[in-house]
């Protein structure tokens, strides 16, 4: 998958948090072999489909996995 382009980064900024936890998680892993993952809830997206398909692309593109815990 190709990186995210830079047009659709205002939408992943509507999510302030979810990138906060991008940053530190690759902060927070540097240095490791192991996959950086962080964990989320799907309420974090407002219930945007757009939103949650940008962030998920954005953080591909920082080579980080994304867990979602249950309800």
């Amino acid at each position: 998958m190709q990186k995210i382009a830079p047009q659709f980064m205002p939408h992943v900024e509507r999510a302030p948090q979810f990138i906060e936890a991008i940053q530190r998680a690759k902060h927070d892993h540097k240095g490791h072999d192991r996959q950086v993952t962080i964990t989320q809830r799907l309420e974090t997206f407002d219930n945007d489909p757009f939103l949650l398909y940008t962030c998920l692309w954005y953080a591909v593109s920082e080579g980080v996995a994304v867990t979602f815990l249950p309800l």
